[in-house]
């Protein structure tokens, strides 16, 4: 029926891995609730949603597989941790091991480093490895604000 391509901070994005941050904004919500808008202007002209014309998205369908760089230690954790255990809640893999001092279990880790942004003390730190060469990459590559971009049926 319709699809949108939202800008958000990524997870690596921190002081030094300048990456969508603080995004979405205040811009960016406005074309969302725009988009929102669109939508229900669609739904209110039509009695059947197949009744539209298929809508164009461009990009690789099926997408692109991620690259596979097998499993590896990513994130290290500093003396700085005062065992708060935010990050074991903001872990969407519970791979975090609080009997071992809150270390990565590095076979269940996606890499998405959600614990690191959620430290209060900056005690997960990402290692040198092949995640934070990305991270890098993407911080050079993408540092042009790029806007949402909406696709509607026609």
């Amino acid at each position: 029926m319709a699809g949108a391509a939202f800008i958000g901070e990524h997870s690596f994005a921190n002081n030094e891995f300048l990456i969508a941050l603080n995004r979405p904004d205040k811009k960016d919500l406005e074309k969302a609730f725009s988009f929102g808008k669109k939508i229900a202007g669609l739904l209110n002209r039509i009695e059947n949603p197949a009744e539209l014309a298929p809508v164009n998205v461009p990009g690789n369908f099926p997408y692109k597989q991620g690259t596979s760089f097998g499993s590896f230690s990513v994130i290290d954790v500093t003396q700085d941790c005062d065992s708060c255990g935010l990050c074991i809640t903001a872990c969407p893999k519970n791979s975090i091991d609080e009997a071992n001092n809150y270390a990565t279990l590095d076979d269940h880790c996606i890499y998405c480093c959600a614990c690191i942004k959620a430290c209060p003390q900056q005690a997960r730190i990402l290692k040198n490895s092949p995640i934070k060469e990305k991270a890098k990459w993407l911080t050079e590559n993408c540092a042009l604000r790029k806007e949402p971009q909406i696709f509607l049926p026609g």
